[in-house]
């Protein structure tokens, strides 16, 4: 029974008109139990957790030990924590939400604001300046000050306090700070054409200086694709490309993934991590796309056929939770829908063929069949849908349902019969379930001996 080959990964190439392979809503995993080695699964849908404001929700901030562990939020240009309204915040954003154990500060490109658990104000930053990030290190707030390349450290422990000489500088380049994070002890400072770090010498006059020959020629693409995931730093470069900081920027994208960003007006990310994986994830005009730090694959999230609904993230515990992208609403991965829309899970399967011609009497996939958790209704006679191409994906044919088996149903087969005749370039089938029911997926079979036979 051939198998054959099914998308471990999204991949689009406009520039060479190949054909695409979609991976979306679901992701790979590695599994010894497979025969392949990998399947690939779903990530669950979103549910409703709590309602701050009228989106969108702009960034997600929780700790433990933070003010008992509450969510805070940005949504629309306003601080909630949990449900409850702090009071507005100025700027066009990107926002960025840094705390120590008694005090948040709030930055959106625009002036810094410092919460004490009672009352939000404006913090007096030297020359009034606007602030591009802020983060909190060892008892420090750190902030990038807008449109130079300075940055700015606090009193200890104290958000209120800016003194205009307790500063320093990145020194490499001409370019102006963008981004910053701490990784290991360090300050990392992002300019659109220069990376820096800068060691934490506890020093009281400059508490971080710059590390000599550890610059990097490379820059970020916007404020805001820096994201802190999996012991390390992820970041959509100046150049298009998408890297993980190791001993060098490595580049994870693909020419595919690189195509996008560039053919994108806007960049943005966060990023989480989910039942293992670590997803680092790229909002783009025309989508959000996922790369898993434990299988360096790309996937797709969508809501509803578009853009994903999840825009940023914070973590309780190993629960996810993520702001929407147009409403006031935080979700959770949860249950089989994107709130009131239909969770679609697809992949894409294809077998080349050089010369001749093959015929596919039947194409099965090796799922997770009997497993629906509903008795009645929608998703107790659960389906899945295939439709196929014969021209590297430039036309498809209709969508054909079969079953995936009511609940108990082990031994149903997942299987398309008389799937017709191919020859070059080959056949290209899409997979997809809408239902309501958990989907894994760990092989594509064509032409199986006894595909025809009923299994009771």
């Amino acid at each position: 029974m051939p198998r054959i080959n099914y998308g471990a990964g999204a991949y689009r190439r406009d520039g060479g008109n190949l054909p695409e392979f979609r991976l979306i809503n679901m992701f790979l995993e590695r599994a010894p139990s497979s025969t392949s080695g990998n399947v690939l699964l779903s990530r669950k849908g979103l549910t409703e957790r709590s309602l701050p404001g009228d989106g969108p929700v702009q960034d997600l901030f929780r700790e433990d030990g933070v003010f008992d562990g509450d969510v805070f939020s940005v949504s629309n240009g306003v601080l909630y924590r949990e449900d409850d309204v702090i009071g507005a915040v100025a700027g066009p954003g990107p926002f960025f939400i840094a705390a120590s154990s008694t005090e948040l500060a709030v930055c959106g490109s625009g002036p810094l604001y410092r919460y004490d658990g009672a009352t939000l104000v404006a913090v007096t930053f030297p020359s009034l300046a606007y602030v591009t990030k802020v983060v909190f290190h060892d008892g420090l707030f750190l902030a990038a000050r807008a449109d130079t390349q300075k940055w700015y450290f606090s009193a200890v422990l104290d958000a209120d306090t800016w003194d205009a000489l307790d500063f320093g500088s990145a020194e490499s380049s001409p370019d102006n700070i963008l981004d910053m994070a701490i990784l290991n002890d360090t300050m990392v400072l992002f300019g659109s054409s220069s990376i820096e770090f800068h060691a934490n010498t506890g020093d009281a006059d400059l508490p971080y200086q710059r590390i000599e020959q550890r610059i990097f020629p490379k820059g970020v693409k916007a404020t805001g694709t820096v994201v802190t995931l999996d012991n390390t730093l992820f970041f959509v470069g100046s150049d298009g490309l998408v890297y993980r900081l190791g001993e060098v920027p490595e580049r994870i994208s693909d020419n595919g993934i690189e195509e996008r960003v560039e053919q994108s007006a806007t960049v943005a990310a966060f990023g989480f991590p989910y039942e293992g994986h670590a997803f680092y994830c790229i909002r783009l005009d025309d989508g959000t796309f996922a790369y898993d730090a434990s299988t360096q694959q790309w996937c797709e999230f969508q809501t509803a056929g578009g853009q994903f609904r999840g825009r940023c993230a914070c973590m309780d515990g190993a629960t996810a939770i993520l702001g929407d992208d147009t409403a006031g609403k935080l979700w959770t991965l949860d249950g089989y829908a994107d709130d009131t829309d239909t969770l679609t899970r697809l992949f894409t399967a294809g077998a080349h063929i050089e010369g001749g011609t093959l015929v596919i009497d039947n194409l099965l996939i090796e799922a997770n069949v009997g497993w629906t958790e509903v008795l009645s209704g929608q998703g107790s006679d659960p389906v899945t849908e295939a439709r196929f191409s014969r021209d590297a994906g430039a036309t498809w044919g209709d969508w054909r349902a079969v079953s995936l088996g009511a609940q108990g149903a082990y031994r149903n087969k997942a299987e398309w019969r008389r799937c017709g005749m191919y020859d070059f370039p080959g056949m290209l089938c899409e997979v997809r379930v809408t239902d309501p029911v958990p989907f894994r997926v760990s092989g594509v079979l064509i032409n199986e001996a006894g595909g025809g036979r009923g299994r009771g």
